[in-house]
């Protein structure tokens, strides 16, 4: 089994993205907000926007992460993404190119008092995919029949992330770490578990 993306296309996006929230970054006025009233100040909570590479995102995108309330570990993240990648089985004769957008969706926890904390969470990535799907098997001649189908369609990976977290209350935003997926060739884009890593870049608002 074999995997590969189109690191090219990834690489470009995932620089345009990085450069946008570091212009983002440079042009937000934290010196306004030290002057108001301290009360006002406690009820804000933080909120994340990034850029990621791989990770529940499956290719390059960007996304949004909260905690539910303020003040508790729990929150999610919602996203979008760009893939282009293939899958192959050459036990089972079976190849795979697909494309398309993805929507990571995620619940998670962070645990620890300081900047650094540890992160997981759980969450599904569906995404519209343009597949081309290719099967073969051998005749009794010994000749080889190749059938392929191609055409868009709703697929749907389940994901489970650990790993790293800096989180400040505002300014910049870190997250590395592992994330574990889970597909079915039938409904998504992978057969069995993959692990990729995750790597996130971001900003957080305080509001």
């Amino acid at each position: 089994m074999t995997d590969s993306l189109s690191w090219r296309k990834l690489m470009a996006v995932c620089l345009l993205l990085l450069m946008a929230i570091s212009s983002s970054a440079q042009n937000s006025d934290e010196n306004s907000i030290s002057h108001l009233p301290v009360e006002n100040e406690k009820a804000k909570m933080s909120h994340n926007i990034f850029g990621e590479i791989f990770g529940p995102s499956f290719g390059v995108g960007v996304g949004f992460d909260s905690r539910f309330r303020n003040g508790t570990s729990f929150g999610y993240r919602v996203g979008l993404s760009y893939i282009d990648g293939s899958f192959e089985n050459n036990v089972d004769w079976k190849f795979l190119e697909f494309n398309g957008v993805c929507v990571p969706l995620e619940v998670n926890a962070i645990f620890g008092e300081r900047k650094s904390k540890f992160e997981i969470g759980v969450g599904a990535t569906p995404s519209i995919l343009h597949r081309v799907y290719t099967t073969s098997h051998w005749n009794e001649d010994m000749t080889t029949d190749y059938k392929i189908t191609r055409g868009n369609r709703l697929n749907i990976l389940g994901t489970l992330n650990i790993g790293y977290r800096y989180q400040r209350e505002r300014g910049f935003f870190l997250r590395a770490g592992l994330t574990f997926i889970v597909g079915d060739l039938k409904c998504s884009p992978i057969d069995g578990v993959w692990i990729l890593p995750n790597i996130s870049l971001g900003y957080t608002l305080r509001y």
